[in-house]
Formats: structure tokens, C-alpha cells, sequence
């Protein structure tokens, strides 16, 4: 990924999200706020890294509740 900056909507459509997903984990405070510019969000590679992790995290906690779900049934 070239060092430059993306808007929401590049970084949601490379993540595979919806803006407001994104949007959310900042205003919520799980994720550092981006730098603004002309009052418009620009996330760096290393905040899109950091939403990539995020969203792995996530999914693999996601993960690991059904399978323990799954485990507890009879």
C-alpha cells in the first residue's frame, strides 16, 4: 500500500465495509480519531492497518464465540 491518504468511503471500500462502521469505532472511541482535512476525515496506511486489525480482531472474537456456543449444545 503506497504511503498517501484515503477518504472513508476509499477505506471502507477497501476493507469491505460500510463507512459507517468505521465511522462508529472512532466516534466510540476504539480507535484513535484520523487527521482532518477541510473537515473531512484522511486515514494514512497506518490508520487503514489499524482498522484492518481491528476488524480481524473482531472477526476472530466473532469466531470464537460460536465455536464456543457451538461446543455448549448438546
Amino acid at each position: 500500500m503506497p504511503n498517501t491518504n484515503y477518504s472513508l468511503s476509499e477505506v471502507a471500500k477497501l476493507l469491505g465495509k460500510m463507512p459507517y462502521q468505521i465511522t462508529h469505532l472512532i466516534t466510540t472511541g476504539k480507535i484513535p480519531e484520523v487527521q482532518r482535512f477541510a473537515g473531512r476525515r484522511q486515514f494514512s496506511t497506518s490508520d487503514v492497518r489499524r482498522l484492518r486489525r481491528h476488524f480481524a480482531r473482531q472477526t476472530n472474537k466473532e469466531t470464537n464465540e460460536i465455536q464456543e456456543t457451538n461446543d455448549e449444545s448438546p
